[in-house]
């Protein structure tokens, strides 16, 4: 499986950047987007599968203000 590397510096995907996983027996995926996300039901009533169906367990892990906020500037330098 290929996906594409995100910066978190730009918010957004790094132009002609992979990520190559083959076959992980665990595979950590990061991101609140990508693990919480549904899909509404389109007008024909049929669920539309999302990321998060193929998971077997999400975890949601809530920091202090301060965490985040000394997290993300160590990114930025």
């Amino acid at each position: 499986m290929r996906a594409p590397v995100y910066s978190h510096l730009t918010y957004d995907i790094v132009p002609n950047q992979w990520q190559e996983v083959n076959q992980p027996d665990i595979l950590i995926v990061e991101g609140v987007g990508m693990s919480c996300r549904t899909a509404p039901l389109p007008h024909h009533g049929k669920a539309v599968p999302v990321v998060s169906d193929f998971f077997d367990f999400s975890l949601y892990i809530d920091a202090d203000v301060s965490v985040l906020r000394d997290w993300y500037v160590q990114a930025l330098f």
